[in-house]
């Protein structure tokens, strides 16, 4: 696929999604609100919700879009307020967290906050909360499903920024043009080097997990043509697990490393001494990687453009 035909498919996609899926006044009375989620179920209200939970990364994405969360959850987030791996712009210190850590939403304090809705990040179908969780907060406020991995990138985004839209976000289009450029850049580099072979992993104590074809960001490279280190072994629907005596037999022109908490960064890794022979680790071809960049087109340009220019300064070994 030409990096023309992938963003002219993107693009059709997006449209495809906002025409589809729209919000809409929903009910006789005025003010009334709906929005169609992505598991297929009418959300209504009386009235434009204000005061909303939601996970964090699609908090931060509505940031972007000019929507303010009353609080945020999420399934894998250092508590620390200055990690933005997921984060993004959002202002951490002044929203309020009802859980960073899968099973660990306080489901008491959300009783107390009595938000008038909780938007449900996705991925791939799966409810970013453990089945507990989903379970107490469908009792105590309207939630509504948002699939962030399962579509093509541009779709998503699109998907998100109309979301914002039916929120009342001030501004649905903030860094559309930033993100087409991006991509853009991102096409020019892996055109310049489709003889780098990149693997995107995330660093464990037992060996490394590599990222499969699956994270929005890596389907883009994937599709753009850049070449992509997966081993053939199976793993879950993200990653296989490669213990460490086994990683030289994945080589890579430049690695990429998960910079998430959930991940050993190259400096917790640089004890290692089978990490510090590999090929890419001893010409200084490692970077870091965002598998959950915010998902606004501002978000994700910044993303996409860090990418670019790791690629621009990669070399084939």
């Amino acid at each position: 696929m030409s990096r023309r035909s992938l963003l002219a498919t993107t693009a059709l996609a997006a449209a495809t999604v906002v025409g589809g899926c729209a919000a809409a006044p929903a009910g006789t009375g005025p003010g009334a609100w709906a929005f169609r989620d992505d598991s297929g179920k009418l959300v209504t209200s009386r009235r434009r919700p204000e005061s909303v939970l939601c996970y964090l990364g699609l908090a931060a994405a509505l940031w972007d879009h000019g929507f303010r969360c009353a609080g945020t959850y999420s399934a894998l987030t250092s508590p620390d307020p200055d990690d933005r791996s997921i984060s993004g712009d959002l202002d951490r210190r002044a929203v309020p967290s009802f859980g960073d850590l899968w099973g660990q939403v306080r489901l008491e304090k959300i009783a107390a906050a009595r938000p008038d809705l909780v938007i449900v990040g996705v991925m791939r179908g799966e409810p970013l909360l453990a089945d507990h969780d989903l379970a107490g907060i469908e009792r105590l406020a309207p939630t509504l499903r948002i699939e962030m991995h399962d579509r093509p990138l541009a779709a998503t985004l699109a998907r998100v920024a109309e979301l914002a839209g039916a929120l009342g976000g001030t501004d649905r289009d903030r860094g559309a043009k930033e993100y087409e450029n991006a991509v853009a850049a991102l096409g020019r580099a892996v055109d310049a080097r489709r003889d780098v072979r990149t693997a995107f992993v995330a660093g464990q104590t037992a060996g490394l997990d590599f990222n499969l074809v699956a994270f929005p960001t890596v389907r883009l490279v994937h599709d753009l043509g850049l070449p992509t280190v997966v081993p053939d072994s199976r793993g879950t629907a993200y990653t296989v697990k490669v213990s460490w005596e086994n990683v030289p037999r994945y080589p890579a022109d430049l690695i990429l490393v998960d910079q998430r908490p959930y991940s050993r960064q190259p400096d917790q890794l640089a004890a290692n001494p089978i990490w510090r022979r590999l090929p890419a680790v001893e010409r200084r071809q490692v970077a870091a990687w965002n598998p959950e960049p915010v998902l606004s087109y501002a978000g994700v340009a910044k993303e996409l453009q860090h990418l670019a220019e790791v690629l621009n300064g990669a070399r084939h070994l």
